[in-house]
């Protein structure tokens, strides 16, 4: 049994119970198997026609979820069609599975695009169609014929996608970035897993990005999602443990972003992420985009004195006073314990904390995570002004 409590991942136990009505002509249970046969052989990817869940649908990734034509995913018209087509409506429970490198692969992408059209119950299956059949539940090679019914669409819902130039904004703001690709696509040795077609010109990441690959959010023995006491801390790892916090997501084409967009947003209750699904095959591709090469490792190294100066320089500069907020509440080396805490991902208790340490703790959360900070002072050039407000800086109450 899932140990997140939430309706928008099930058991596999739980679809078998419910098999009968995924096979009723009745639209109240509908499920999408998504995936895409021309994957490589590395795929853990068993064909529809050789055997699926009883009662499923086949969507191809490609051909039925995206539009060749502007390498974009369907426009709301050709999305109802689909699902009118499919037997779908609106008020159905639609339940996605798939395989793929990882599982559900492209079931999560599909799961993210009917989000994205305001689909109410959608849900995805715990270990996708590898778990189905590595632990023997049902197969069937029926393909299944439902009367068409009709479908309205709602939204789009633009508050979960972001495009190019939106991120763009959010490389100069800090907002974090997650990189859910493999470590040799993120460092730039390769620029896509061998044998698939979408690619760049470049390899690399986007600058400020952390690398969390997708398999770290899968159990390693059964392709599950990790329990959420896990999940939090590979993020706390990365300096994202602000449920509020703006985070975008990206892979090579949206797909496996899709994957930790979900993770964040419906298993572990982030408020603000978006999947940017032009990802690196348009990032990568673009004219003069800036890209970083190598590992993010060194953003968590310790500060040397220099970096510390150049630090306390920018706090002096930010708040445009002759006297900064860190030389009026607590001596230097106090400061820069707390940036080590947080740079290291290990955040000491609050209560802990004296008046001068806690407004240093804002201080030094906001140089953690705005990595334009943090390149400045690596590569000891000038200490330029972030956007963030004066007010930003002071302890919570």
């Amino acid at each position: 049994m899932s140990e997140h409590e939430t309706d928008a991942l099930v058991t596999a136990d739980w679809v078998e119970d419910h098999l009968e009505e995924f096979q009723s002509d009745d639209p109240e249970y509908r499920l999408l198997e998504v995936n895409n046969p021309t994957v490589t052989e590395d795929s853990e990817y068993t064909p529809y026609e050789e055997g699926h869940i009883p009662g499923a649908t086949f969507f191809h990734w490609e051909e039925d979820l995206s539009d060749p034509v502007t390498r974009d995913i369907l426009d709301k018209d050709a999305f109802e069609e689909l699902n009118s087509e499919a037997g779908i409506t609106e008020d159905s429970t639609v339940v996605f599975y798939g395989g793929g490198r990882v599982p559900n692969w492209f079931a999560l992408f599909a799961y993210w695009e009917y989000t994205y059209y305001g689909h109410g119950d959608a849900r995805v299956i715990d270990g996708g169609k590898p778990f189905w059949t590595d632990n023997d539940y049902e197969l069937t090679d029926e393909v299944v014929d439902f009367t068409p019914q009709e479908y309205s669409a709602d939204g789009p819902y633009e508050s979960i996608r972001a495009y190019k130039g939106e991120v763009e904004d959010a490389v100069e703001e800090g907002v974090p970035l997650v990189d859910v690709r493999s470590p040799a696509e993120f460092t730039g040795e390769i620029i896509a897993p061998e044998g698939l077609q979408e690619t760049a010109q470049r390899g690399g990441h986007i600058p400020g990005a952390e690398s969390v690959p997708t398999g770290t959010v899968l159990s390693d023995e059964d392709g599950t999602f990790k329990d959420p006491d896990e999940l939090r801390e590979l993020y706390a790892d990365v300096g994202l443990d602000d449920e509020d916090e703006r985070v975008v997501t990206y892979c090579r084409v949206g797909e496996r972003s899709s994957i930790e967009w979900y993770v964040l947003s419906e298993l572990l209750g982030f408020t603000n992420v978006e999947n940017y699904d032009g990802s690196w095959t348009e990032w990568g591709n673009g004219i003069r985009t800036p890209i970083e090469t190598g590992s993010s490792d060194w953003r968590r190294s310790r500060l040397d004195s220099n970096d510390f100066t150049l630090f306390l320089r920018y706090c002096h500069c930010r708040t445009g006073t002759s006297q900064s907020p860190v030389s009026r509440s607590v001596r230097p080396q106090a400061l820069e314990k707390v940036i080590l805490w947080v740079i290291a991902g290990q955040p000491p208790v609050w209560n802990s904390f004296t008046r001068g340490e806690k407004m240093n703790y804002r201080l030094s959360r906001l140089f953690a995570s705005n990595r334009g900070i943090v390149r400045h002072l690596r590569a000891r050039e000038r200490v330029v002004v972030a956007s963030t407000q004066t007010s930003d800086w002071f302890w919570p109450d």
